[in-house]
């Protein structure tokens, strides 16, 4: 089959779907996956067809709303940012579709769906998050639930409309003005896909959260897609050397997040390094850190693969991305996350609560002395060592994109 997989977001967003488009190629499918064109050296080194969509992921405008933890506020600037480039990206989507047999696409309210309406072809919806009402825990983006039951269904039912508030106006009109469809209805962009018996694949660990007994029977927890390193990929000596010369190092990076005052972040990760005594890899990301003047005891990377890296520290500084989350946990290595937004911090609650993880520190509350306590932590708490790396060794035994490809088949019965 020939299977379009449409993505719009950050490298978080879009491995995932690369690793699963690794698999489709592997089971004897076609795959084009469009994804931002800064993505495209990237894609093609998986030797995975590629189409350009016109949108920035590292646009610091909206970085900024993001961050941002009043949600009338956020909803409002993410319209005014947002909304004049989505037509754009509806487009992309639209063009890299045609001649699709099927596609695979987030489920987000992203114009993706909508191009598999108007095709008549199948769509199988992917998340990262356990994003879908249930009463056996609240949505990972909201509060921790007080409640249990009801409160917890009513906090993913929030949610959910309030990515559909974000992107109803242009979507609706696109679907109505462009494609000859039907608004979707008031009740939001969820509830239709249920309605629609949309089959949706949860990219996550049933070992760190379990499929919810009440979750429709198109849901699935399939494990973490995981992707491969790329053909012929052979790490930077220096961080050979580096990583052979001592005892295992701490690894600092915040993937895709921007902050303010990278300088000032790396001063943190660098001071927290010289406090506890241990030896650090510092990942630049999209923050810009690092630079000239990092000690020998601190290397510097721009980008590995988190599944060659990580198993080689001591302990992993990250974000509480959905992705970074799991390569942490797959590792068995103890993480302590520094959420920056979103459902951050509901990964930085589930991986404490799981007790693989010091308590999660805010990045606007971090410090050198918050930071080198965790980390401290994190090396001399052998249960928590010890509960890591079982984990890891479970998790380790799934294997999520095989487990897709058998789903999306046995779907679409190829």
């Amino acid at each position: 089959m020939q299977f379009t997989i449409p993505v719009n977001g950050s490298r978080g967003d879009v491995q995932p779907f690369l690793a699963l488009g690794v698999g489709l190629q592997r089971a004897g499918h076609r795959v084009k996956l469009a994804v931002p064109q800064i993505f495209e050296g990237w894609v093609r080194e998986y030797g995975v067809d590629f189409a350009p969509v016109r949108f920035d992921p590292q646009n610091t405008e909206l970085h900024k709303i993001l961050k941002d933890r009043n949600p009338v506020r956020m909803l409002r600037e993410m319209q005014r940012v947002l909304w004049r480039q989505y037509e754009l990206v509806f487009e992309d989507f639209w063009q890299a579709s045609q001649g699709a047999d099927a596609i695979i696409c987030q489920a987000v309210p992203t114009g993706a769906f909508d191009c598999a309406e108007k095709l008549g072809v199948p769509c199988i919806c992917v998340s990262y998050l356990p994003l879908g009402p249930t009463c056996e825990f609240g949505c990972l983006s909201a509060s921790p639930p007080v409640f249990r039951g009801t409160y917890n269904r009513l906090t993913h039912r929030m949610v959910e409309y309030f990515l559909w508030l974000s992107n109803r106006g242009p979507v609706n009109r696109w679907r109505k003005e462009t494609l000859g469809l039907p608004p979707i209805p008031a009740s939001g962009f969820y509830p239709y896909l249920r309605a629609s018996h949309i089959p949706q694949l949860f990219a996550f660990s049933p070992s760190v959260i379990p499929q919810p007994a009440d979750w429709p029977s198109e849901y699935t927890v399939t494990g973490y897609w995981e992707l491969e390193n790329p053909p012929g990929w052979q790490p930077p000596a220096g961080l050979v050397a580096f990583i052979e010369s001592g005892p295992p190092p701490v690894f600092i990076g915040f993937g895709s997040m921007k902050d303010e005052n990278p300088q000032r972040l790396t001063q943190i990760a660098v001071d927290a390094m010289r406090l506890t005594g241990q030896r650090g890899v510092l990942l630049s990301g999209w923050a810009g850190l690092g630079g000239a003047g990092l000690p020998d005891s601190v290397f510097g990377i721009s980008s590995v693969p988190f599944g060659w890296l990580f198993p080689q520290m001591a302990a992993i500084v990250h974000h509480g991305g959905a992705g970074t989350t799991g390569a942490a946990l797959r590792s068995g290595k103890p993480s302590i996350i520094i959420p920056f937004m979103a459902d951050q911090f509901g990964w930085g609650r589930i991986v404490y609560n799981m007790g693989v993880s010091p308590k999660p520190i805010a990045h606007k509350q971090l410090t050198t002395e918050s930071l080198a306590a965790a980390i401290d932590m994190a090396l001399r708490d052998e249960m928590m060592r010890s509960r890591a790396a079982r984990l890891g060794e479970r998790i380790r035994l799934e294997t999520g994109v095989a487990q897709a490809v058998t789903l999306i088949n046995q779907r679409l019965k190829v």
